[in-house]
C-alpha cells in the first residue's frame, strides 16, 4: 500500500458534499450534479453523513462481496496496479482513470470473471455513513506517482458465462475456450493480453485451477481466431481501429500517429495504411481513412524514451548499463541503426585510419571517438558541429 493520504485527493475526487442522514446515508443531501465545487473535505468532514464526487477523469469499480474485494486486492499487489481501494460495509470500491468506459452499471462482468458495479463521472461516493468511515484505504499509490487506467481484467464484458468460483467439470474447459473469443470480439485485446487475463482468472478466480499444461493447450495459438470487422456488407471501422491501437501498438508521439514495427516506432500515414491492407488487402481508401481518423481519437500518448536507449537490429543497447535489452512497445524509440550491436567488433584499418587522423595522440584519438558516439547518440543536447582541422599536406 502507498502512502498518499486520500484525504481531500484531488486526483480522484474533484469537491465533497453533506450526505443524508435519512436511510441508508449513501446518497447526498445537497445538489451534486453539475457541480463542481460545492465543500472542502474539511467542511465536509463535519457531517455525520458525507462523500466525495468522483472527477470526470476516474471510474470507481466496486466489489459488493468481500472475497471478491479481497480477491482483487491480491490481484493488485501482485501486479503492482497504481490505484485507490477504499473498503465499504460489504466489499470495497477501486479508483482508476477512466478507459473509454462510457456506462456504469451493477452486477458487470468483468474481464478476469469478477463481478463489479462501475460508476464514473459526477458519481457521489459515500465517505462516512452514520459516523462509519472508509478509511484508511486498503491501497493506495506513493507520492509521486500517477493513478493507472483500468486494467484489461476489470474491463467489463457480457456474456452468459460465470468464472467466478467455477469448478472442474460442467464444461469449464470448453467455456474458457468460448470465453476467448468473447474477448477477442468485445475488448479488442491482443493474443498475449488475452493469455495474461486467463491466467489471472486461472490463479484468482476459478475455485478449482487448471494445471499448466491443460491451460497451455486452452491458450494454444489455434485458440484464437481473428476477429470480423463486417457486420454483412458494413465496415466497423471503430472496431478495426481499436483492434490496430492495441494489437499494433498505434499510439500518439508529438501529436502524430505512429506504428509499432521491428523495435522502433514509425509514423505517417502509409505505414499504418500498409499495415492495414496486411489484414485486410481490399480495403477501400475511404475506408482506411475513417479508421485513421478514429485513431487519432482513441490513441495513446506518448514520450520518448531516454537518450541512453539505443535501437540496433539485434536489440536495444542501455549505454548507462552497457547491457543489451529486448525491444519493448513501452521502449518508445523511433530511430535505428540498421545494424548490429557489436561490443568485440573490431576493424584494423578502422583502427589505423583514426590513429593517424589523430596524428597518433591518444587524446585526440579519444575526441574523434566522442565525435562518433555523439552521432549515434538519440538526443541533440549540445548543439555542436565538429571541424577537423590540420596541414594541407
Amino acid at each position: 500500500m502507498g502512502k498518499l493520504s486520500w484525504y481531500g485527493n484531488n486526483k480522484i475526487f474533484k469537491t465533497y458534499a453533506k450526505g443524508n442522514p435519512n436511510g441508508d446515508g449513501k446518497s447526498p443531501a445537497e445538489k451534486v450534479k453539475g457541480m463542481d465545487s460545492i465543500r472542502e473535505f474539511e467542511d465536509a468532514a463535519q457531517f455525520d453523513c458525507f462523500g466525495a464526487i468522483l472527477r470526470e477523469d476516474i471510474i470507481d469499480i466496486s466489489f459488493d462481496s468481500t472475497e471478491m474485494y479481497e480477491t482483487f486486492l491480491d490481484m493488485a499487489e501482485k501486479n503492482d496496479w497504481k490505484c485507490l481501494c477504499l473498503p465499504s460495509s460489504k466489499g470495497g470500491h477501486t479508483y482508476w482513470k477512466n478507459r473509454n468506459i462510457a456506462k456504469g452499471g451493477h452486477d458487470k462482468k468483468l474481464a478476469v470473471g469478477l463481478i463489479g458495479d462501475i460508476h464514473n463521472k459526477g458519481t457521489y461516493i459515500p465517505l462516512r455513513v452514520h459516523g462509519v468511515d472508509r478509511f484508511p484505504p486498503d491501497y493506495d499509490i506513493y507520492d509521486g506517482e500517477q493513478y493507472d487506467e483500468v486494467p484489461n481484467e476489470l474491463l467489463p464484458v457480457t456474456t452468459n458465462i460465470c468464472l467466478w468460483q467455477m469448478g472442474e467439470g460442467a464444461g469449464r474447459n470448453e467455456d474458457l475456450f468460448k470465453y476467448i473469443l468473447i474477448l477477442q470480439s468485445q475488448l479488442s485485446l491482443d493474443n498475449d493480453a488475452i493469455r495474461e487475463v486467463l491466467r489471472s482468472t486461472n490463479e484468482y478466480v476459478l475455485a478449482d485451477p487448471l494445471s499448466d499444461d491443460e491451460l497451455d493447450i486452452i491458450l494454444r495459438d489455434e485458440a484464437f481466431q481473428k476477429p470480423v470487422f463486417f457486420n454483412g456488407t458494413a465496415f466497423l471501422f471503430d472496431k478495426f481501429a481499436t483492434y490496430l491501437v492495441n494489437t499494433c501498438h498505434v499510439v500518439k508521439i508529438n501529436n502524430q500517429l505512429h506504428i509499432y514495427e521491428d523495435g522502433i516506432y514509425y509514423n505517417g500515414y502509409r505505414t499504418i495504411e500498409t499495415v492495414m491492407i496486411q489484414h485486410i488487402p481490399n480495403l477501400k481508401k475511404t475506408q482506411r481513412r475513417e479508421v485513421i481518423d478514429y485513431m487519432e481519437l482513441i490513441a495513446k500518448p506518448m514520450k520518448q524514451a531516454d537518450a541512453r536507449y539505443i535501437a540496433f537490429r539485434n536489440g536495444i543497447y542501455d549505454i548507462t548499463t552497457d547491457e543489451m535489452i529486448e525491444p519493448n512497445p513501452e521502449i518508445v524509440i523511433t530511430n535505428k541503426v540498421e545494424w548490429n550491436y557489436n561490443p568485440d567488433a573490431y576493424d584494423e584499418l578502422g583502427d589505423s585510419t583514426l590513429n593517424k587522423l589523430a596524428c597518433q595522440d591518444a587524446e585526440i584519438r579519444m575526441l574523434l571517438e566522442e565525435c562518433i558516439g555523439y552521432c549515434l547518440y538519440r538526443r541533440n543536447e549540445l548543439g555542436k558541429a565538429f571541424i577537423l582541422t590540420g596541414d594541407k599536406s
